[in-house]
């Protein structure tokens, strides 16, 4: 990964280290020190952190249920512990300008489960109003009537 620092200067833009972002909620999304390190985070719509890595090639991710408790954990070091909602790709992803792909080649169901996911994210914009900046639209109502209860059924088979 691309360091933020360096698109900064590529952008010319003034910066002072430690270099800190933060999600609506105030939780710590990218950190970068003036040496280099850098580590980045992702959280779940309730703030449960799901997902770290830093520029050490060390990473976890984390899963949680309902009540935020945490039911699965897996580094890179190999360690696991718990059971995943979903044999998810086995973490495979395709690099490139888009973050983390899953592998067209790993299961049908970790790719739906990625899908929904991505639907299922919640943000707060600067005014403190919840929304969702995925989603899916039709221009026929009955047709999008019918999407939004197959999305449903999907995150319920899928939790």
């Amino acid at each position: 990964m691309k360091k933020l620092s360096e698109t900064y200067k590529e952008l010319g833009i003034d910066f002072t280290f430690p270099i800190e972002i933060t999600n609506a909620n105030g939780n710590r999304t990218y950190h970068e020190g003036s040496k280099g390190f850098w580590s980045k985070y992702e959280y779940d719509a309730r703030g449960d952190e799901t997902y770290y890595e830093d520029s050490e090639g060390d990473w976890y991710k984390r899963e949680y249920d309902s009540n935020g408790n945490e039911t699965y954990f897996e580094d890179s070091k190999g360690y696991k512990d718990g059971t995943p909602r979903s044999q998810s790709c086995a973490g495979k992803v395709i690099e490139g300008d888009v973050k983390a792909l899953p592998d067209p080649t790993c299961s049908l169901d970790g790719v739906v489960c990625e899908f929904i996911r991505l639907l299922d994210i919640e943000e707060e914009s600067d005014n403190g109003r919840s929304f969702r900046p995925n989603s899916i639209t039709s221009c026929r109502a009955i047709d999008g009537d019918k999407m939004l209860k197959c999305i449903q059924e999907m995150k319920r088979l899928t939790e």
